[in-house]
């Protein structure tokens, strides 16, 4: 079977139908902008299962040399975190100015929480208190944590810091000794919340159950309030503080090491509160709903994914397509993809989204690592509703 054909948006046929002249006073700028738009030649004749990275979808080529000389700032649009025995990586994802991709690895940061010292305790009961926990965490700790089974070191370090406790009525001028566990995996922290809590002996004593604090913050909440990075914020990356890889873990075109104390955050105001030439990928799913109930994916059918990536700062975006099962009345200024069933519409329209992806990260040939690019995603009613259709 012949596969199904992309067909170019411009319209053909006999002459224009008669407007009448409310019709032509009621366009829409949009519309009239639409109408000039020029579809590519190379794009007229594309099979669907043909489909290439168009070379405007590549991002420009990196401006910034790697030689550990140059410093450059990215705008953070996404955080994320790797662990293992050594401890915890923070990645942030985002964009430099001129529109790179950029992937910095932030390393030095430990997770922690805080729990109220027992009575008595002492900074010379730090060390046991240590070995202690070391001991219980390799009871609990599992390889799903990052970590594994020879490693030696799970408790990192303890603070003795002085604070109020919220919780009940306590005098302005009241303080308690709490204690400050630093960790080698925030996915530990919960655990070690329910084994303090049990009762442990940390000062040579009898056993106490120990209340823990702050034991449920988000590790990434966590760093952002630490750094003082807010959400969308740029950092800056200093010359001869960062290192650079010979193999890269990311599909971004920049990839960077630095140290928690050398990353430098500034406050989203001024000449910090500008927006990078970000790249938003919006789609839209369609479905031959049921009359008077929601889509459900299990049951409604999907019947048409439309798409569109746009360059913050551009007026227009430079990608425009619509999937489609059967046949379609032309979209101006839009690519129509035929397709002849839902399977192909969504094996087709996945595909080219895989394709958007790598060709916004400059390195397709790193198809394993598609999961680290970094792309906003227009969510409106499309987080609960059109990905679970993806999804199925």
């Amino acid at each position: 079977m012949a596969p199904p054909v992309k067909r170019a948006s411009t319209v053909t046929g006999g002459p224009p139908a008669r407007k009448t002249k409310r019709e032509e006073t009621d366009k829409s700028g949009f519309e009239s902008k639409l109408e000039e738009l020029q579809v590519a030649e190379n794009q007229c004749s594309v099979a669907v299962r043909d489909i290439k990275i168009e070379r405007s979808w590549e991002r420009n080529p990196c401006t910034v040399k790697l030689d550990q000389l140059q410093g450059f700032s990215i705008q953070v649009v996404d955080i994320d975190y790797v662990n293992d025995n050594s401890g915890v990586t923070v990645r942030l994802f985002g964009s430099t100015d001129d529109g790179n991709s950029a992937c910095v690895h932030v390393t030095g940061y430990r997770p922690y929480f805080y729990a109220l010292a027992p009575s008595d305790f002492r900074a010379d009961h730090i060390p046991n208190a240590i070995n202690i926990l070391n001991e219980e965490a390799k009871r609990f700790a599992k390889s799903s944590f990052g970590l594994t089974a020879d490693i030696d070191q799970i408790v990192l370090d303890i603070e003795i810091v002085s604070g109020n406790n919220l919780y009940g009525y306590q005098p302005d001028d009241f303080k308690q000794n709490f204690l400050k566990i630093y960790v080698v995996s925030p996915r530990l922290i919960n655990s070690f919340r329910q084994r303090l809590a049990q009762g442990v002996n940390l000062n040579n004593r009898k056993p106490e159950n120990i209340q823990c604090f702050e034991a449920n913050i988000d590790f990434e909440i966590r760093f952002m309030v630490d750094t003082g990075l807010v959400g969308c914020g740029w950092v800056e990356i200093p010359g001869k503080k960062y290192r650079t890889k010979r193999k890269l873990t990311t599909m971004c075109q920049i990839e960077v090491f630095i140290d928690v104390l050398d990353l430098i955050v500034h406050p989203a105001d001024g000449h910090w509160g500008r927006i990078a030439p970000l790249r938003t990928l919006s789609f839209d799913i369609e479905c031959a709903g049921r009359p008077g109930i929601f889509p459900e994916p299990e049951h409604d059918p999907v019947i048409q994914i439309a798409n569109m990536v746009k360059i913050e700062g551009s007026t227009e975006p430079f990608v425009r397509n619509c999937f489609v099962i059967g046949t379609c009345a032309p979209v101006v200024g839009s690519d129509i993809i035929q397709c002849k069933d839902e399977r192909e519409l969504l094996q087709v329209g996945l595909f080219c989204l895989f394709e958007y992806l790598k060709a916004f990260c400059s390195l397709t040939k790193r198809v394993d690592y598609i999961v680290d690019l970094y792309c906003c995603f227009l969510m409106f009613a499309i987080e609960n509703c059109d990905f679970v259709f993806r999804k199925m």
